[in-house]
């Protein structure tokens, strides 16, 4: 993940192969998080964060980072899954949020399934700290305060550590990773992976690769982030999915900002699935953008391979 702050790249955050629920069916928007409030609960509430051992009366509920090195944020012992992570910190480095990587291992594998800079993976591109609130991230405190509610569960273990590949040392980094202890998993239960990839510059008439994933899933959500070379509109370029190795896109597209349910161009809004979490403003060479579009109500589906 080094050298990921570049002039001119375009960024991608790809989460994929998640659950919507444990123990209910995917339903409407908000629903699922609500109707099962009125029935009794399995499991035990859990928590590791950055309070201070010294519970009683102590008050360093922080930890520093120093350049190279990894902080743990939380070895669980599961079955279990994590249920909502929020983040802030001091730092004093221009791009902190995309020199710092966030890597989540899923019972003891020896390579991350979700490797992400941290300003990525809430929500955010280019380094930048924006407020925006969508269904399954939120960030306030004028870009400081970060919240994710991506479900995430893991059968034996979850280990979750965020990497400092910046020069100076972030002085604070707070964190609470609130999960649930469950007796048991249902085996046909899927993990949570997340994927971040550049291209500095992109090769113009030829299409960008936003993710390219063997095996079974769900596909929910893309996050998108460009800085223009030149002046002009760049979101000619259609969405192309294509299923389970077939050779021509099962699902088609007519436009960049079609994709991310916008239309005629991009400006800075936010909605529960789709939106634009940063956006400088008119199309001028090195203009800075930010979208995001979550499949919560319509996950792609794949069986053997997505492209």
């Amino acid at each position: 993940m080094k050298h990921a702050i570049m002039v001119g790249a375009v960024l991608v955050l790809l989460i994929g192969c998640a659950v919507t629920s444990v123990r209910e069916p995917a339903v409407g928007a908000g629903q699922g998080y609500m109707a099962h409030l009125a029935t009794p609960q399995m499991g035990q509430s859990m928590r590791a964060s950055s309070s201070d051992p010294d519970w009683r009366d102590g008050n360093a509920d922080s930890r520093p980072i120093m350049p190279g090195e990894t902080l743990v944020l939380g070895e669980l012992e599961g079955p279990g899954i994590i249920e909502h992570i929020w983040t802030t910190m001091t730092a004093n480095e221009y791009g902190y949020s995309r020199l710092l990587v966030l890597r989540m291992y899923w019972d003891d594998t020896p390579h991350p399934s979700v490797e992400v800079p941290l300003g990525d993976f809430f929500g955010v591109g280019h380094g930048m700290d924006r407020s925006f609130s969508s269904f399954p991230i939120s960030v306030s405190s004028e870009g400081r305060a970060r919240n994710c509610y991506w479900p995430m569960p893991f059968r034996r273990s979850a280990r979750i550590t965020i990497t400092n590949e910046g020069r100076n040392p972030v002085m604070a980094f707070f964190w609470y990773i609130n999960w649930r202890k469950l007796p048991s998993l249902s085996s046909d239960t899927l993990y949570f992976h997340a994927k971040y990839r550049q291209e500095h510059p992109t090769t113009m008439g030829q299409n960008y690769l936003i993710a390219d994933i063997e095996g079974a899933g769900h596909f929910v959500g893309t996050l998108l982030n460009v800085r223009q070379r030149q002046s002009g509109w760049w979101g000619e370029g259609d969405d192309f999915f294509f299923i389970d190795g077939e050779e021509e896109p099962r699902l088609r597209g007519t436009g960049t900002e079609d994709y991310f349910c916008d239309a005629w161009g991009f400006r800075k809004f936010h909605y529960p699935f789709y939106g634009v979490s940063m956006y400088d403003g008119g199309y001028d060479a090195l203009t800075r953008t930010t979208v995001y579009r979550w499949h919560i109500p319509d996950p792609v589906l794949f069986s053997k391979s997505l492209r």
